[in-house]
């Protein structure tokens, strides 16, 4: 008689939990219904239990007492072979059991992570495990499985989730909210490590609940690149930075944090993955209320928040971070303990406020010379004390220049004697004399015109010299100085063929005579006459001068405007008229004949210019007609033997493509050179290629692959001309009213 079997198990987790005691559970089962147990664990976040047996199967166990395992009959997860190790994870706010087989496989549910796994860890934020190839991965608890191991295949120039390790190195324990990990070296001795990974968490965490000190410490600590104390969020530190200041409350932090700065945004190259997930989880918005995703650049979406701090300086992201520094620490004054972050600042600043920051030091000597002292031996140190020593002369105080050269390696038999030169000299000369040290000649010229009317010779060789023309013609305030460098440069405008400016110069200095003349050549006849009358010269020397620029229009084809000069300035319609018809223009010459009354002139020029015009246009319309008619046929022709080919496959590949074929047929002969011979004339060839093709265009060869495209360019250029029409049209209408 069978009689069925049943065992009482006590399952005894012995899982302390949250709320304090042990969790336990009876269940009646089988003896033939019975597992084999290998692991289970209690998630500590959701205190669900999970028990794996031995086939890899995963159960959720129920945590309440007595009754029926019906549980046993679904299945959580499933791994593929029995894992030794495991532990449950809440990986994107869903329980994910993690299982470490003999074989070094890691599985995240049924997943596959790695195939060369030896442990694995914890962090609050991140799941973590090292490799046989002596590296420690990590994945973000706040992302998928499925998305975290996508991350892991993708290459990256800098990939965030990656550290190397010393060989045979495993896990030990991951501190939860820190950025500790202790390791177990081959050896058996233990090491601890900040991985980049862990480090920019925490980062990530102070930065946004504007911890600023603490930031500064894990970021100094871990070697982060300081410019994400900005690129984190670049509006909230502008509207925290009283905090900022505060929290850091060193001047030496605060000039490292100046000094690193650089016109990138760290959040999308070294640092772009953790600050992506940082994004997601603050649920920050991009430009339209758009999510900002992993491409989002937190500095260009920011940036026009910040503008506002200098508006007349270039809005690069160091220049915004010095501009709002130096706002907020110049609010309280410069004194000792801002000092020198004031100077940083400028110095900063692209391009460099180095004038500004000496200016700075000056203030500081009014108050105290041991800080001024230290000031300007700070600003050698960020600045080449050469470049300090010229800017200080530059700004005209000997007393900051020699502070400056005492601080340098000067010899000063070389620069006391200069200094000492200089201060003999009046201000405007001693002035120009210091710019011109400096090769800022503009401005030594500017003090040069203030000097006195015995430097004028002098301005004059240095504007020649240093070619400054335009300088010039503003610094000179005294109108006969000013009259004389406009002559000047009108003269060597005059050379250089560039008529037009150079008589605008002559007209301004009261040349008026060369400014005709400059006119005259370049064949601004309107500005010339216009001259001539208005300084009012003889009326026989205006005609001159307008007879003069009429010849100069008929040589250059101006005969319509010719024209106008001869009827307006000569008194002369005839030459008007003859000027007219022998530019075609038969309409205006009809109309200046019956103005003035020369009807003598239609039977003696008009009718014989007509009919010449008139036989000329004949024969080039019949040649053109006899042409085109030729052509259009030649066309026809062609394109019917290409259907006719066509139709019996008998074309070549020419006609189907004629670019193609050309190509076809010059990588046909150049195949049979040698490779020697192709290396070395390759860009030769393709050039005499190109040449061929070109004139086989040109050619109407009949039988020639490109005679249809020949034939059709030549019918197009065989359309009359705009102005072959304008003066056919003027013919047929003076013709018909002479009719």
């Amino acid at each position: 008689m069978n009689q069925e079997v049943t065992f009482l198990v006590q399952i005894d987790f012995e899982f302390p939990t949250e709320k304090g005691g042990n969790v336990s559970a009876q269940y009646f089962i089988s003896e033939t219904g019975l597992p084999e147990i290998v692991k289970l664990v209690q998630n500590k976040n959701t205190e669900h239990v999970f028990m794996q047996t031995g086939d890899g199967d995963v159960y959720q166990v129920p945590l309440t007492p007595g009754g029926s395992p019906s549980w046993l009959s679904t299945v959580y997860t499933r791994f593929p072979t029995k894992c030794t190790r495991m532990n449950v994870i809440t990986m994107n706010d869903q329980e994910t059991v993690v299982g470490l087989d003999q074989r070094s496989k890691l599985y995240l549910n049924e997943n596959l992570v790695s195939t060369e796994c030896n442990s694995f860890g914890l962090h609050s934020e991140f799941f973590a495990y090292t490799t046989l190839t002596h590296q420690m991965r990590f994945m973000s608890l706040n992302r998928s499985v499925q998305d975290n191991v996508q991350i892991l295949k993708e290459k990256r120039k800098y990939d965030n989730t990656l550290r190397d390790l010393e060989q045979g190195s495993a896990i030990v324990v991951i501190t939860p909210k820190g950025s500790k990990t202790v390791l177990q070296m081959p050896r058996g001795n233990l090491e601890t490590i900040d991985p980049l990974a862990l480090s920019l968490s925490i980062t990530n965490r102070f930065l946004s609940e504007h911890k600023y000190a603490d930031a500064f410490a894990i970021m100094r600590r871990g070697r982060i690149n300081l410019n994400l104390l900005y690129d984190h969020s670049p509006k909230n530190w502008k509207s925290h930075i009283h905090e900022f200041v505060t929290q850091i409350n060193n001047q030496e932090y605060l000039n490292i944090f100046i000094n690193d700065l650089q016109d990138e945004d760290f959040t999308k190259a070294e640092y772009f993955d953790p600050w992506a997930q940082a994004q997601a989880q603050a649920g920050q918005q991009g430009p339209g209320g758009a999510p900002m995703t992993a491409t989002s650049s937190l500095l260009q979406t920011e940036l026009p928040f910040l503008a506002e701090v200098s508006a007349k300086q270039e809005t690069t992201k160091s220049n915004i971070i010095c501009d709002a520094l130096y706002s907020y620490l110049e609010k309280d004054g410069v004194k000792k303990t801002n000092y020198l972050s004031l100077l940083t600042c400028l110095v900063k600043y692209n391009p460099p406020k180095v004038e500004e920051a000496l200016t700075l030091v000056q203030q500081l000597k009014a108050q105290e010379t041991a800080l001024a002292e230290s000031a300007l031996k700070y600003l050698i140190f960020l600045v080449d004390v050469n470049k300090l020593f010229n800017i200080a002369l530059g700004m005209y105080d000997f007393s900051l220049v020699l502070m400056v050269a005492a601080k340098s390696q000067k010899d000063p038999k070389e620069y006391l004697p200069f200094l000492a030169e200089l201060q003999a000299m009046k201000p405007e000369y001693q002035k120009y004399k210091i710019n011109m040290h400096l090769e800022k000649f503009d401005k030594a010229l500017e003090f040069l015109a203030q000097a006195g009317d015995e430097y004028f010779p002098t301005c004059l060789e240095l504007i020649e010299n240093k070619n400054l023309w335009n300088t010039a013609l503003i610094v000179f305030k005294d109108k006969k100085q000013l009259n004389e460098v406009r002559e000047k440069y009108a003269d060597l405008l005059e050379e250089q063929h560039n008529h037009v400016s150079a008589a605008l110069l002559y007209s301004q200095c009261g040349q008026v005579e060369k400014a005709i003349s400059a006119y005259q050549v370049c064949g601004h006849w309107k500005k010339a006459l216009y001259l001539a009358q208005s300084i009012g010269l003889p009326n026989e020397e205006i005609k001159k001068i307008a007879r003069d620029l009429a010849e100069g229009l008929i040589t250059n084809y101006g005969l319509n405007e010719a024209a106008v000069i001869f009827e307006q300035y000569l008194d002369s319609p005839s030459e008007a008229v003859e000027t007219l018809l022998s530019g075609g223009n038969f309409e205006e010459a009809l109309r200046l004949i019956h103005k003035y009354g020369l009807q003598s002139m239609i039977e003696k020029d008009l009718i014989p210019a007509l009919t010449e015009v008139a036989r000329d246009q004949l024969a080039r319309i019949t040649t053109k007609h006899k042409q085109f008619v030729e052509k259009y046929n030649r066309l026809l022709t062609v394109r019917y033997e290409k259907l006719i080919a066509e139709r019996d496959n008998l074309a070549n590949e020419e006609w189907k493509d004629i670019d193609s074929a050309s190509m076809y047929s010059y990588e046909s002969r150049q195949s049979r050179r040698s490779n020697a011979t192709w290396t070395t004339n390759s860009t030769r060839g393709s050039s005499a290629t190109k040449s061929r093709r070109n004139k086989k265009k040109l050619s109407g060869r009949k039988g020639n692959p490109f005679e249809q495209e020949y034939l059709i360019t030549e019918l197009t250029n065989a359309i009359p001309s705009k102005r072959w029409q304008g003066t056919s049209f003027s013919l047929f209408v003076s013709l018909v009213l002479l009719l």
